[in-house]
């Protein structure tokens, strides 16, 4: 099967994140973690969820030390995220983002008051899938690109979820 022009460039980036090792890289510039928590929050907001007055955004960080990280990587991680999360959100709701740090690590929530995901679908979350959407069926990449993106920093990316509650994604990142 050949790939429109369009979708070749975003399937073989997807795929380059997907078999990155996961060993953390020696050097790694050094940013804050809101830096790509804001950055992603001024692209959505001002995007996707300005556009729908029916999800509201909570900020609550915490002063947290400089991390060794790549900004734009992690912003794609938050954008994974917080987009998952503002479709999880049928109708009004809330998504929380959080940072605070411990004395090694840096951690990060985005938590969202949407439906939820089944337990069964938490063990294969971070798995490369399909899903379908009405009648159209997609390849599920977004999570799984995030989860190798936070392991190439050497970090975690957690998963809480209750249906009819909500999900939390929490991230854990080395300052050191």
């Amino acid at each position: 099967m050949r790939l429109p022009n369009s979708l070749a460039p975003l399937l073989s980036y997807s795929l380059t994140l997907l078999t990155l090792p996961t060993s953390r890289p020696p050097v790694l510039p050094q940013c804050h973690a809101e830096q790509p928590v804001n950055l992603f929050v001024q692209r959505v907001v001002g995007g996707k969820l300005a556009q729908v007055d029916r999800v509201k955004v909570v900020k609550r960080f915490d002063e947290v030390p400089r991390i060794r990280a790549y900004p734009l990587e992690l912003s794609q991680v938050f954008v994974t995220l917080l987009t998952n999360a503002a479709e999880a959100i049928d109708e009004t709701g809330t998504i929380t983002l959080s940072t605070v740090a411990d004395g090694s690590d840096v951690f990060v929530t985005v938590a969202d008051s949407g439906r939820g995901i089944p337990s069964e679908e938490l063990e294969t979350l971070f798995d490369i899938g399909f899903v379908k959407k009405g009648p159209r069926v997609r390849m599920r990449l977004g999570l799984a690109n995030a989860y190798n993106i936070i392991k190439k920093h050497g970090g975690e990316l957690d998963v809480l979820s209750a249906v009819g509650r909500g999900t939390e994604f929490t991230l854990k990142l080395p300052i050191n």
